[in-house]
């Protein structure tokens, strides 16, 4: 999913329904050419410093802790959640390209 090129919620549930909330904490973040990806952590790393290691990274969401149910199927399939998450997306995304500086979004 690319927040340039016409993104859809479809793509987005694809995302949220592709990982696996027992694995470990995810990471929701976009890269500097709009890309939206939601990275696994391993669950003894602590998410602090992922911005650091990853210099392509522009806009970050707050960590989706593991064991609480916002990734996964079930995750996608909350159309309330999934349409937060999307509106906030592109809310963000037009705001952070205007500056280069990376952003912090907290959701909850």
């Amino acid at each position: 999913m690319n927040l340039n090129h016409n993104p859809t919620r479809q793509q987005l549930k694809a995302i949220f329904s592709a990982c696996d909330d027992t694995i470990g904490h995810h990471v929701l973040w976009v890269s500097r050419k709009g890309d939206v990806a939601l990275t696994p952590m391993p669950s003894e790393r602590i998410p602090v410093g992922f911005d650091q290691t990853n210099p392509d990274l522009l806009l970050r969401y707050e960590t989706f802790r593991q064991g609480t149910g916002y990734v996964g199927h079930q995750a996608a399939e909350d159309e309330k959640f999934v349409d937060r998450i999307f509106k906030s997306l592109q809310s963000e995304w037009a705001t952070v390209t205007e500056t280069s500086s990376q952003c912090y979004v907290d959701l909850f």
